[in-house]
């Protein structure tokens, strides 16, 4: 038996064969987490897993929210406002009508500066009136333009 501490382990016999299993592991590594995070380069996942979809339930809220304050409105004077135009809707159902009655909150994160509701992107709502009386509004969506297929509606599809 011998006290030489370096004969109990052997040595690499070169740096090369010292490295390689750390390389090895670095490349699965980089190659694991492509995989996982390949899905979130498409459009929908660009903010991360979850945020769009939170986003796109934040604008149906605000959908929902028009449409009732609208309702509300009609129930009150028996027509609905005069106009759908975003800014004069919003003024009308904040205590700009003839019983100063407020029927939308005033919640600053969902306006812009010029006093219209815009979706979690910063895109102002498209509302319009029916013939049937009933209110639509309408999102962007994730892109800010509308006519696009990530636009979100409260209108039924046809």
């Amino acid at each position: 038996m011998t006290n030489d501490p370096q004969a109990e382990s052997p040595k690499p016999s070169s740096i090369k064969e010292t490295w390689i299993p750390y390389v090895i592991v670095c490349f699965v590594l980089i190659f694991a987490l492509g995989l996982i995070c390949a899905p979130l380069t498409r459009n929908d996942f660009k903010l991360g897993l979850g945020v769009v979809a939170a986003q796109k339930s934040k604008v149906a809220y605000l959908e929902k929210e028009i449409e009732t304050a609208c309702a509300a409105y009609k129930e009150e004077y028996g027509t609905l406002p005069q106009t759908s135009e975003n800014y004069q809707l919003i003024k009308i159902l904040q205590q700009d009508n003839p019983r100063k009655i407020s029927f939308l909150e005033n919640n600053s994160n969902d306006f812009n500066s010029n006093g219209e509701i815009v979706d979690p992107w910063g895109t102002p709502f498209r509302i319009t009136f029916d013939s049937d009386s009933k209110v639509h509004a309408a999102s962007a969506g994730p892109d800010k333009v509308f006519g696009t297929p990530d636009d979100v509606t409260n209108q039924p599809e046809k």
